[in-house]
């Protein structure tokens, strides 16, 4: 495998897939905002790069991260942080640079279902989304910015809620009082399986499409958190009786395309760990 990938943002997600790469045999290069990453990202391969803002994106130094067959878009807009205005800003410089390449790579955008607005229905990548129905506007604007530039040589992958390992829902609730939308179901997805619908993606040359990640089983909010609660010992959240707006995403697209079978398609029973485990 002569291939290289960059992976911009190769943290939670970025750094297990990242991981995943090398062993299949690719070259890896990988962005940090931490000079303190930097070493872990060498001891396991990965070329490390420190890209901590748009001015460190653009840098001469760091002009080899560009370089490459294909490129990771892992870097969510983070609006609090940042701003809404950040993240196009960041997008618009990747798109000027990728373009300034012999060959634009292939690139693959991890977008989030957040963009779907909750109509109590199912949702499949069929849903036309326009400026007055999305409910996330930095994401749909960042989509198709990156659709108009980039065009077959882009797929965009609509995660879920990213969970798994360290990150387990039910403990940012624990003992909290009358939760709303307990009966929402959830629209989730395990870590190790956003990593391999990425490895399906980059084998099969799946370019040019938009495909929902999320595990096939939604059950509600509560019984999520419950049983988390009743897994790890948490005290158990309470919620209220009222209804909410929900949405349930529809994955069979990306199940049908890629020929993939969740490892974990039931959110009552994804793998959890104490601690982050970054090899998924």
């Amino acid at each position: 495998m002569d291939k290289t990938i960059s992976i911009l943002g190769c943290g939670w997600l970025g750094l297990p897939l990242a991981v995943k790469l090398l062993e299949q045999g690719y070259s890896v290069n990988g962005s940090t905002t931490s000079f303190n990453k930097m070493q872990v990202f060498q001891e396991k391969g990965i070329r490390p790069f420190l890209l901590k803002d748009l001015d460190s994106i653009s840098d001469v130094e760091n002009a080899d991260f560009w370089h490459c067959d294909i490129l990771i878009l892992s870097v969510p807009p983070r609006i609090k942080k940042y701003g809404s205005e950040y993240h196009s800003q960041l997008l618009a410089e990747v798109i000027r640079l990728v373009k300034r390449q012999k060959v634009t790579p292939k690139t693959l955008y991890f977008s989030s279902t957040s963009i779907y607005p909750s109509i109590d229905t199912v949702i499949s990548e069929s849903f036309v989304l326009n400026e007055f129905n999305n409910a996330n506007e930095v994401l749909y604007q960042a989509e198709r910015m990156l659709s108009k530039d980039l065009g077959k040589k882009l797929t965009i992958l609509r995660l879920g809620g990213l969970l798994g390992y360290d990150r387990i829902p039910g403990k940012y609730f624990i003992n909290k009082r009358n939760i709303p939308g307990g009966t929402r179901p959830v629209n989730y997805i395990h870590r190790d399986d956003a990593v391999n619908v990425t490895l399906a993606i980059i084998h099969r040359e799946i370019w040019g499409n938009l495909f929902n990640a999320v595990a096939p089983l939604h059950p509600s909010r509560k019984e999520v958190f419950l049983q988390n609660a009743s897994d790890f010992g948490f005290d158990p959240p309470s919620f209220d009786n009222g209804q909410s707006a929900f949405k349930i995403i529809d994955s069979q697209k990306l199940q049908k395309k890629l020929s993939y079978q969740f490892k974990y398609p039931d959110p009552l029973k994804f793998h959890y760990t104490a601690n982050n485990d970054y090899i998924a």
